[in-house]
């Protein structure tokens, strides 16, 4: 009995030698996994009994059973899942935290004659509070950004449109679909996620974790990221050096004032859009850095290029960005920003 004491306090010990930071990364991995799994006992130690949920997909609740309820679902067979996070950002302040991140997924059923799958991708915009017993979700907002079962893409005129993908939808017969429709009209279902209110940055005033000139970098882009795919391109003013020259292709080449005029035109109130960022290289300079970011997404896959058996545990890369940064006044800006098309490789991106 002794020896399982000693085992358990040496746990908490090691738990608690962690920052604040790697608990939050930890703890919400975990949550992630159950989801992934459908083990969703698993999240009691990281959702308070009666933490707020807001999921596009499910609705809403005051309750950790009704979000378990819901994370267990599957309404076809699933014979391989994977849940991959991306973009997580989290600000901690006192005994509270924000945090965003996003979420790659995959679920497949490769049981029958002819091989299933479903993608997709969405954001988190959580609340956390430190407790007795460690950090707890007490606020859990999720929106459905984009899936493989309709395919955003452009016409011949650059405008987009929406196209049937090969995704299968058999998997989620029990969630709301994305709405393609844009603007407000009658019986519209608004967001989960509000960034005027759930962006970390908003949120924390007093931020306690600054991180490594690198993950102020990370940080920076995912921040960018967050701003279109959320509609806050106020967001924009901290991430643009007064020089930044940006080249966005089909979109031109733009200032810092082009670059959120044609932004928020390009997104013009489409809630089929994310930026899956993933980090390729981070090279600090001193007070400058080149930065290459690779663009996960598996969503937007469009022939000759599909997910089959065997490939559905490589990564998708269609695009990335090569960005080049520099520090002023303390503060990480993007000076240099490229935005370059690639094909859909199933593995990596195919370098020059």
């Amino acid at each position: 009995m002794s020896e399982v004491k000693n085992k358990e306090h040496e746990g908490r010990t090691m738990i608690e030698s962690k920052s604040d930071y790697e608990q939050i990364k930890c703890a919400f991995e975990k949550f992630v996994k159950a989801w992934e799994t459908t083990e969703v006992d698993e999240i009691d130690s990281v959702v308070a009994k009666d933490t707020y949920a807001n999921f596009s997909i499910f609705g809403e609740a005051c309750s950790r059973d009704f979000l378990k309820h819901n994370l267990k679902q599957r309404t076809r067979k699933t014979t391989y899942a994977r849940f991959l996070i991306n973009n997580y950002v989290c600000l901690i302040e006192g005994n509270k935290a924000q945090q965003i991140a996003g979420i790659a997924a995959l679920l497949s059923d490769s049981s029958g004659k002819e091989y299933a799958h479903y993608c997709f991708n969405g954001m988190f915009a959580n609340s956390w509070v430190k407790t007795e017993t460690g950090w707890q979700m007490n606020s859990i907002r999720f929106d459905l950004l984009t899936d493989d079962a309709n395919i955003l893409t452009r016409d011949e005129t650059g405008s987009f449109i929406t196209v049937k993908g090969t995704g299968d939808l058999s998997f989620v017969k029990n969630w709301k679909p994305i709405i393609d429709k844009n603007g407000f009209y009658f019986g519209t279902r608004l967001n989960s996620i509000c960034a005027e209110y759930d962006a970390p940055w908003y949120v924390i005033q007093n931020r306690e974790n600054i991180g490594t000139d690198e993950e102020q970098i990370e940080e920076l882009f995912y921040k960018y990221c967050f701003a279109i795919d959320m509609d806050s391109f106020g967001l924009f003013k901290d991430v643009w050096t007064d020089d930044v020259v940006a080249y966005l292709p089909p979109l031109g080449i733009h200032d810092k004032r082009g670059i959120t005029n044609v932004l928020k035109l390009n997104k013009s109130g489409s809630r089929r859009c994310q930026h899956m960022g993933r980090v390729k290289s981070i090279e600090v300079h001193g007070d400058t850095a080149d930065i290459v970011m690779y663009h996960m997404d598996s969503t937007m896959i469009q022939p000759p290029y599909t997910i089959t058996k065997e490939t559905e545990k490589k990564d998708i890369v269609g695009s990335r960005w090569r960005i080049q940064a520099r520090k002023e006044n303390g503060e990480w800006r993007f000076s240099k920003f490229f935005y370059e098309y690639g094909p859909f490789i199933e593995g990596e991106f195919k370098e020059e």
